[in-house]
């Protein structure tokens, strides 16, 4: 596209489209949901710590292998970590040492906790997917453009909702607007999503 014939509409539209809950359901989400449901849990009980990180393991390998946009093949080693990693920095488990105490409810729990364990570990997968989903989204459309054509989206986009604006937001300029349109553009994108739901 060079700037002559630069319609700021259709990065608007494509955005819009783009972001869309269904779209990123069925681009991101029930791919990692269908793979966590055919995953064989066969594992005896008493849980012990090596099969539990056999287990998370395998699930992390299968999910990455399988349900990704971009899959990945890890090792063993690398999906354990992967895992352990997810879990440690994501999941609400109290203390510092957050897969510790996860381990020890598996241990306790058997596999009615590990099933809770891997549902876990499938719904972060999904949140970090989706985020990078929606990064790529403005980077491959919005960010790679030039400054002025950025600029000439947000003043298109700044004319075609001006009456729905905040006062604070009508008083922005075009160059404000293109500095902050990831996070301008999140509302619209918002109420697409529940006109979408109710039609």
């Amino acid at each position: 596209m060079n700037s002559d014939n630069f319609d700021p509409m259709v990065v608007i539209n494509a955005l819009l489209d783009l972001l869309l809950d269904q779209k990123i359901r069925m681009e991101i989400e029930q791919p990692i949901e269908l793979s966590s449901s055919d995953f064989p849990i066969d594992i005896p009980e008493p849980i012990k710590p090596e099969s539990f990180n056999r287990t998370i393991a395998g699930f992390v390998k299968h999910i990455y292998s399988r349900a990704l946009r971009f899959p990945s093949i890890l090792s063993e080693r690398q999906a354990l970590a992967e895992a352990i990693h997810l879990l440690m920095h994501y999941s609400d488990a109290e203390g510092p040492d957050r897969y510790g105490a996860i381990l020890s409810n598996v241990v306790l729990g058997g596999k009615e906790e590990l099933r809770k364990v891997l549902f876990l570990l499938s719904q972060i997968i999904k949140t970090n997917e989706r985020e990078k989903y929606i990064r790529w989204v403005f980077i491959c459309h919005y960010l790679n453009l030039d400054w002025k054509k950025r600029c000439l989206i947000a003043a298109t986009f700044k004319e075609l909702n001006l009456k729905h604006m905040t006062p604070e937001l009508k008083n922005f300029r075009p160059e404000q607007i293109a500095e902050y349109f990831q996070h301008i553009l999140k509302p619209d994108v918002h109420l697409q999503n529940i006109f979408r739901q109710e039609s």
